[in-house]
């Protein structure tokens, strides 16, 4: 008899562990997939190798905080140069950014200020902005232009702050995680329904839990790069702002309550039951149309 709840109790921690590596072998690939998404968009690398622009230069500092294409603060406005870029993009039926596709539209003037767009890159001027033109920068254009970097800098210190203190707050790397790890946790509970199998039904639990977590922390990273990145008025004239906002929300809040269901039962590797299963559902098509949403605002759709 001994002997054969030994069995079982081993048999059944295999089946924790198999369900947690499992559960662990999701996260990693994630983070993965989490370094891919950053590499969107490389548009401003593009616009660097294109024009050979000067490190300190006005173009090279809108480039870098997208206020080349985008209006200040930043995503997902579009100045008149931007909406020439996206809409040659548009025509080549593309998303990436070449030197042939920049190159084609150096002739236009997109600002309407009298230079070309080539022009005025050429002359470190702002090809989305009419008060600034080769041959008289305004005020506006002179205080935008880069300070001369000090030595402080270029010091660690800064460069270590800046790179764990980001305006956006993490929140573009942290959102990927929540996605990921629910997307998963419904596909695992729909494999295990269908094979009745426990261990694939654990593992969409604890997929669940870290998605819980991981939307919690993406919530609070989302409300801080509101009020940093985009300004906390922002939501009164972007409507893309305030439906990801809500509806990142609500996600949220439907995750952790699907976390509550499951935690409530005795057996979390048990089928879900039908309630699980609605709030499931709604739940994967508000994080699907947030993520969206989301891609607007940082100009990857």
């Amino acid at each position: 008899m001994d002997t054969l709840v030994f069995r079982f109790r081993n048999r059944v921690r295999g089946r924790h562990f198999g369900a947690a590596c499992m559960a662990a072998l999701m996260i990693s690939s994630a983070s993965v997939l989490v370094q891919q998404a950053m590499a969107l968009p490389t548009f401003p690398n593009v616009v660097t190798r294109t024009y050979l622009l000067k490190p300190s230069g006005i173009v090279a500092a809108a480039n870098q905080d997208c206020s080349l294409c985008h209006v200040p603060p930043g995503p997902p406005k579009l100045n008149p140069y931007g909406m020439d870029v996206k809409g040659v993009l548009a025509a080549a039926h593309t998303k990436d950014l070449t030197p042939a596709i920049l190159h084609s539209i150096d002739s236009k003037d997109s600002d309407g200020d009298g230079a070309s767009n080539g022009a005025e890159i050429a002359a470190d001027r702002l090809p989305g902005d009419p008060s600034s033109k080769p041959g008289g920068a305004t005020a506006q254009t002179i205080a935008s232009a880069p300070r001369a970097r000090s030595d402080e800098d270029n010091s660690l210190l800064p460069i270590l702050l800046k790179l764990a203190f980001p305006k956006h707050a993490h929140h573009p790397v942290l959102v990927h995680f929540p996605i990921g790890l629910f997307v998963m946790s419904v596909i695992f509970d729909l494999i295990a329904i269908r094979k009745n199998n426990r261990s694939l039904s654990l593992a969409g639990y604890y997929n669940l839990v870290a998605a819980g977590i991981t939307a919690s922390m993406a919530v609070v990273s989302g409300l801080l790069a509101w009020w940093f990145a985009f300004g906390h008025e922002a939501l009164d004239t972007d409507r893309f702002l305030l439906f990801h906002l809500v509806l990142g929300s609500v996600t949220t809040l439907l995750i952790l309550g699907l976390c509550l269901l499951r935690s409530r039962t005795a057996d979390k590797g048990a089928k879900p039951s039908t309630l699980y299963a609605a709030v499931a559902l709604i739940a994967f098509v508000l994080i699907s149309i947030t993520g969206h949403l989301g891609g607007n605002l940082t100009g990857v759709n």
